[in-house]
């Protein structure tokens, strides 16, 4: 196997790690949209897939154009189908992406609904085929379907380090352990893959600022482990932090954005938190 090198510091040579990312599309797209209503149910987290690939050496995309179903008129079909296609050949234009698209077959679920069929077979047969040819030494999967279970489990007889990324809530725990490693993907995770411009506008800010309003009244006070102090204030439109003996102030638009960023320095505040606002 070919393999990239890179220094320790210490003058030693060790070889890199190739990774490759499979993402199942419709699992992924499912998972931006459900994570985003976290923020605000109008958002959806534009994705800069040149961000989101960055460490790979490659990034297989994989998804199915749509076939018409019996309650479609010509027109709506039409429109259906051209905006997947759009959307997969702007994938197919970032470099060291390529995508795997066929015709969607469904098969009914258990719980009701359909589900598609297919994609987890060419996801899964590809994965291996880079494994035994020893091309990759990292397969990083976004999935959440229990299906590639027995990938997992495969993946145990080669070399390559099998990688879940999943959607918490949304994955079985079969799948999540059957994986070498299993990451949860986050809000927080999806903003650090966002476009720039919406990064900008919504991610938390941390300053020194000075703290809005100062004679209101702090709605919390929490405490971490090391006796540091987070007052949280908010004036009906800005969520902002004071952190007394770190001397950081965060301030934020969104709530939920704005206690991950809080927790981010050692308290532990839950979603639930300041549900009156």
């Amino acid at each position: 196997m070919s393999a990239g090198f890179f220094n320790t510091g210490g003058g030693n040579y060790e070889p890199k790690p190739i990774k490759y990312l499979f993402i199942d599309g419709n699992y992924f797209q499912k998972t931006v949209e459900e994570l985003s209503k976290r923020i605000d149910d109008n958002i959806v987290i534009p994705i800069d897939y040149n961000i989101m690939g960055k460490n790979y050496e490659r990034i297989i995309y994989y998804d199915s154009l749509p076939t018409k179903k019996r309650n479609q008129t010509d027109g709506e079909f039409e429109k259906q189908f051209s905006k997947k296609q759009d959307f997969l050949n702007e994938i197919r234009l970032h470099p060291k992406y390529h995508v795997r698209d066929g015709y969607t077959r469904m098969r009914p679920r258990a719980t009701g609904g359909v589900e598609q069929k297919g994609v987890d077979t060419w996801l899964a047969i590809e994965v291996m085929q880079f494994a035994y040819k020893n091309t990759i030494d990292v397969a990083e999967i976004i999935t959440g379907d229990l299906d590639l279970y027995p990938l997992f489990e495969a993946l145990l007889q080669t070399k390559v380090r099998g990688v879940l990324h999943y959607h918490k809530g949304h994955t079985s725990q079969e799948l999540i352990m059957s994986a070498d490693i299993a990451y949860p993907i986050t809000t927080k995770k999806l903003f650090s893959w966002a476009e720039s411009s919406f990064h900008k506008e919504h991610f938390p800010n941390v300053n020194s600022a000075k703290m809005i309003e100062d004679s209101m009244e702090p709605l919390s006070t929490y405490e971490n482990k090391y006796g540091k102090k987070c007052q949280v204030r908010y004036n009906g439109s800005i969520w902002q932090a004071n952190f007394t003996g770190i001397g950081n102030t965060i301030t934020a638009k969104h709530k939920l954005l704005f206690i991950d960023e809080i927790n981010n320095f050692g308290f532990s505040i839950p979603d639930t938190a300041f549900e009156d606002q």
